[in-house]
């Protein structure tokens, strides 16, 4: 019985792969100053495009994926042959995913709005209390006053 691991058979060639230039100093030092960058900066950093805003959200909290699609998200799929998004965990078919969490995007602009209206709704609910309670007070008849802190 022949051993037909011994002997290569001859129509297989192995073939090198290329060699590659040596780097100079220069361009070793910014390689390596490249790769230094790479690996100080967060698994979930994100560069997006201009006019777009990333989020990475739970990929399988369906119900937090529901509400930011609502509002405007969207899964990023990115071309794996040209992306334009800058992230860590790209995948074959184009979406980013690290670990438990996915890439989404959405326009800037749209983002601002959301990010505005929150805001004007948490300084409405601080307001809202203080009046809510002087109104209440007044309904029930007690007597209620603003005073203003003075330093001293």
């Amino acid at each position: 019985m022949a051993n037909p691991i011994a002997a290569p058979s001859p129509a297989v060639q192995t073939t090198s792969a290329p060699k590659t230039p040596a780097l100079t100093q220069e361009q070793r030092k910014a390689r390596y100053a490249e790769l230094r960058a790479k690996m100080g900066r967060s698994l979930l950093y994100v560069k997006p495009p201009a006019g777009k805003t990333g989020y990475f959200a739970r990929k399988d909290d369906t119900n937090e994926l529901y509400r930011l699609q609502a509002i405007g998200f969207s899964i990023v799929h990115d071309d794996p042959q040209a992306p334009v998004w800058e992230a860590g965990g790209r995948q074959l078919d184009g979406t980013y995913i690290v670990g438990d969490v996915i890439l989404l995007e959405i326009d800037t602009e749209l983002y601002e709005m959301h990010l505005q209206d929150n805001s004007d709704k948490s300084d409405a609910m601080i307001d809202g209390g203080k009046t809510g309670f002087l109104e209440r007070a007044k309904e029930q008849g007690i007597p209620a006053f603003e005073t203003t802190k003075t330093k001293g």
